[in-house]
């Protein structure tokens, strides 16, 4: 059985498993409309855990997803269709 790392991802390194260096990972912040707080967050964790996804204002509708770099492209496009909009000063930071 295989041990859950930070975001579900295990890479090899010297024939060992390791989890992913949390210092690697984005922050992307975005609003979505209260109601839908719940169930973007449900959407984001039966993906393959592509991200985690915390509430930082629920009144104002404002969440982060916290993603690998390799997965920033598919967050910023699951983000769209779920009708979700980033952060009007800079999408993602490290």
């Amino acid at each position: 059985m295989k041990k859950m790392a930070a975001f579900g991802e295990l890479r090899k390194d010297s024939g060992g498993v390791k989890a992913r260096n949390p210092a690697d990972s984005l922050t992307v912040y975005f609003f979505a409309r209260q109601e839908r707080i719940a169930f973007i967050t449900k959407i984001f964790e039966s993906i393959g855990h592509l991200a985690m996804v915390s509430t930082v204002d629920k009144t104002a509708g404002r969440l982060r997803a916290l993603c690998t770099p390799e997965a920033e492209a598919q967050v910023l496009r699951l983000l769209q269709e779920l009708d979700c909009r980033p952060e009007e000063n800079g999408e993602s930071s490290r």
